[in-house]
């Protein structure tokens, strides 16, 4: 809904009750930036470090999965599947809970091949 008055337009905004006591909050940022490599992608760990450094102040627990330092767990394949339903099950776990999702990295378009992805292909 949009006010105009003298001052310029307006917006009333309805906020959710989220109930009693503080909201649960996860998070899971995922930074692959290959560094080393000629794909290297150095901005992707500023972003992610930007969110790892944001997200707790907003009340959130923070999962972090890097190739950019030493110290955090590698976004290899397994590692993200565990974390996403690790996130996903406590999610599950009680209404009301938010969780988060971030990703900085490459990404690729996939080519449609009907034939390998053909149903009847799968045994």
């Amino acid at each position: 809904m949009t006010d105009q008055s003298a001052a310029g337009p307006t917006t009333n905004f309805n906020y959710l009750k989220t109930g009693a006591g503080k909201t649960e909050r996860k998070a899971l940022c995922i930074c692959c930036s290959y560094p080393g490599t000629q794909l290297a992608l150095p901005g992707c760990v500023r972003d992610q470090a930007a969110m790892v450094d944001m997200l707790p102040k907003q009340g959130y627990d923070v999962t972090f999965l890097t190739d950019g330092d030493n110290y955090h767990e590698k976004p290899t394949k397994a590692n993200i599947v565990r974390e996403m339903k690790k996130l996903c099950a406590w999610l599950s776990e009680k209404e009301g809970r938010q969780g988060w999702i971030s990703y900085s990295g490459h990404g690729a378009q996939v080519p449609d091949d009907e034939i390998q992805n053909s149903p009847c292909r799968i045994k």
